[in-house]
């Protein structure tokens, strides 16, 4: 390395050589920078706002006459951007043969997302250095080292410089979710289904279609109808086919989520609404009778309540129904509603592009282009009053907390989010505000806004992971859902780059998912031809669940995955399988009516698997809140230490579709001679020369603590 030049003469010797290089080319191959190393970046990652963060870039041996730091701002309060701000950046030294150019950059006092590329100048040239990632769901791409260009690229890197008195609550980074989809899961009170015989419920009309539109399906364990098949009962008919889970139900297998380890419930919406899926509400007041009203929510609360468990509802505040109370397009209930007189009260709530009324479909503005969906506006004060009265009501129930739908859409202003988040921290501290976020979530969780989303990069990685060698598309409501196949070098920067984006309190509150209502299951998607009997899926699914509930954030577990439910897709859309309504499949009671092999039987071995894993992170909490450390990505082995002040756990997980051997580092945190145990098996490992060396069967892990652990 040369010495770092200190005096006045060493500085103007430097310059006149610089000055002799001025018409020369930049050397791109030359260009470096790192986020994930503390040479060229530190601290690494989120940072608090108004933060030192010293930033290097390399550039070729005088191949630079001067470099520039790129800012660009994302103002998370407004979401609006400014820049470019340009500031200098000194010569520090050279080292290996190239110059080494640094800034200490200081981050604005409130929450932003800081953008950030180099500028490297020399004589008459220009090229830019920056993030090479694709699009805001390139996990693999994000952070880490970029590219050079001669064009100034649209990428950039980022440092989310957040609230320093951002908090979430603790609970959360030690919760085991548990989501249902009500009409699914379990039908407690057959009595209040919808056109059921003396039905308290009633055959309701919808959207103006006759009740016979309304398809009640029976048996329990019966096919889901195919709404995709044109010559079927109920082709593009999505959302009136119900099969009657309710949330006594729920109430009824309470016992057996908590025999699991399952300490919270996430459910879709609940609210009075025309569909199966109830994202449609019509009453953001009343839980739907189809359900068994509000004394049946009530009842399900204080059960959960006795058994020390919380309950997080879905919050559909983008949008109501148009067969709603507030729009009253098909004129079902008795006021006025924003369709049908410019003097409804609801009447400014909504997104209207004329004046007619009663309104038709191309009157107003649907959520996804669906006449059916009318979105509001929510730069209406009176819209967001109603819905901090709405928030107040069911926390007043006894409500935990809330998941917010498509969070990230357009229609919310961030204005609403952080004014969402005052309001809801006022009468809640502890309840999580979740968003509903596909992509990179960075400005909603600088602290200002959300606490937390649904992970669906985790999912992207993680199922990466265990499917080793092989890609896949998923085809869903929110766009194509690219899940690459990767190595356990590239798992870890993936990971690695989501956990940099956002604040740690974040990271610890995250809903950690492999799948969803809006996605197709899990063991479809680790599924490949010619595996019939499943097995190697289900291999899959559980080295998949290993990583899931030994990682930073709270596991979230789709109805009936812990059962390894069957629901395949049995409709390839223009880009992939598609999931709705494939992965909403009921939950295979063996007690219930009909054929429960249709999706079941449910797998006792799986089942048994998830419930050692969700005690064992309430046994050993450094699974859940330890440090996260990378100790090995091998070929096919990818370990790591969760290490907290008094327990230190070491998973091991191998992707590969053989045996792999390897040996895993350890002299950090255990001496010669330390004998570990593997939580899953029992087996025994003796730390020698610092490292453990282990033999793990294709596609399988292992959790090691101390025997005295």
């Amino acid at each position: 390395m040369t010495p770092r030049l200190r005096s006045g003469f060493c500085r103007l010797v430097w310059i006149a050589l610089i000055a002799q290089t001025c018409s020369a080319a930049i050397n791109f191959g030359a260009l470096y920078h790192d986020t994930f190393d503390p040479y060229y970046r530190t601290p690494e990652g989120a940072v608090p706002a108004g933060s030192r963060v010293t930033l290097r870039l390399r550039t070729a041996h005088f191949g630079a006459s001067a470099v520039k730091l790129r800012i660009y701002l994302l103002d998370t309060g407004s979401g609006s951007t400014t820049g470019p701000k340009d500031s200098p950046m000194s010569f520090l030294e050279s080292r290996a043969g190239y110059d080494e150019w640094t800034i200490t950059y200081r981050t604005p006092s409130k929450p932003t997302i800081v953008y950030y590329k180099f500028v490297v100048e020399n004589g008459s040239e220009t090229a830019y250095y920056s993030d090479d990632y694709i699009d805001d769901f390139d996990n693999l791409n994000k952070g880490g080292t970029g590219t050079a260009a001669s064009t100034e690229p649209f990428d950039s890197f980022q440092i989310t410089a957040y609230d320093p008195s951002f908090q979430t609550p603790s609970w959360m980074a030690t919760a085991n979710v548990y989501q249902i989809f009500p009409d699914r899961f379990r039908n407690g009170k057959t009595s209040n289904d919808y056109c059921a015989s003396g039905s308290s419920s009633g055959c309701p009309s919808f959207y103006g279609a006759p009740p016979s539109s309304t398809i009640a399906v029976t048996p329990w364990n019966s096919l889901l109808c195919d709404p995709h098949n044109a010559s079927g009962p109920c082709y593009q008919n999505f959302g009136s086919v119900f099969y009657g889970g309710d949330l006594l139900g729920i109430q009824n297998e309470l016992n057996y989520l908590k025999s699991m380890g399952f300490d919270t419930l996430y459910l879709t919406p609940i609210f009075e609404a025309s569909s199966n899926h109830r994202y449609d509400t019509d009453d953001y007041l009343t839980v739907d009778p189809a359900l068994g009203g509000n004394a049946a929510l009530t009842s399900l609360i204080g059960a959960l309540k006795q058994r020390g468990m919380r309950l997080i509802l879905d919050a559909v505040f983008n949008h109501a129904s148009s067969d709603s109370i507030y729009f009253n397009r098909y004129s079902r209930f008795p006021n006025t509603g924003a369709c049908q007189s410019l003097n409804s009260p609801y009447r400014s709530w909504f997104h209207f592009k004329d004046t007619h009324v009663p309104c038709g479909s191309a009157d107003y503005s649907g959520w996804f282009g669906l006449d059916s969906l009318p979105t509001f506006d929510h730069t209406v004060q009176a819209v967001q009053n109603f819905f901090f009265s709405v928030m107040t009501h069911w926390y007043s129930a006894g409500a935990n907390g809330w998941r917010f739908d498509v969070a990230s859409d357009p229609n919310f202003p961030h204005a609403w989010w952080t004014a969402t988040r005052k309001y809801a921290k006022s009468r809640d501290n502890d309840g999580p505000l979740i968003g509903e976020i596909w992509p990179n979530a960075s400005q909603w969780l600088a602290g200002d806004q959300l606490d937390s989303t649904m992970n669906y990069r985790f999912r992207r990685n993680v199922l990466g992971f265990a499917r080793g060698q092989y890609g896949w598309v998923d085809e869903n409501d929110h766009g194509n859902d690219a899940i690459l196949p990767l190595t356990p070098s590239q798992f870890d920067r993936a990971n690695r780059a989501v956990r940099d984006d956002y604040p740690p309190q974040a990271n610890a509150a995250m809903l950690n998912l492999i799948d969803s209502h809006d996605t197709n299951r899990a063991l479809y998607v680790l599924t490949e031809l010619g595996d019939n009997g499943l097995v190697q899926a289900k291999q899959r699914l559980k080295l998949a669940v290993l990583f899931q509930f030994t990682y930073m954030g709270a596991p979230m577990v789709f109805y009936g995955d812990e059962a390894a439910i069957n629901a395949p897709s049995r409709y390839n859309g223009a880009n992939g399988p598609v999931g709705d309504p494939y992965a909403r499949a009921p939950y295979p009671w063996a007690d219930q009516a009909g054929n429960p092999a249709i999706y079941g039987p449910p797998d006792q071995d799986m089942i048994a698997y998830y419930t050692k894993l969700a005690h064992l992170r309430k046994q050993y909490p450094v699974l859940a809140t330890g440090t996260f450390v990378t100790l090995l990505t091998g070929a096919h082995t990818y370990a790591y230490a969760r290490a907290g002040s008094a327990q230190t756990a070491i998973v091991a997980l191998n992707n590969g579709s053989t045996a792999d051997s390897s040996s895993i580092p350890l002299g950090e945190y255990f001496a010669n001679g330390t004998q570990l145990r593997d939580l899953l098996t029992g087996t025994s490992y003796t730390v020698s020369d610092g490292a453990i060396s282990l033999t793990l069967p294709a596609v399988s892990g292992v959790v090691l603590v101390t025997s005295a652990q």
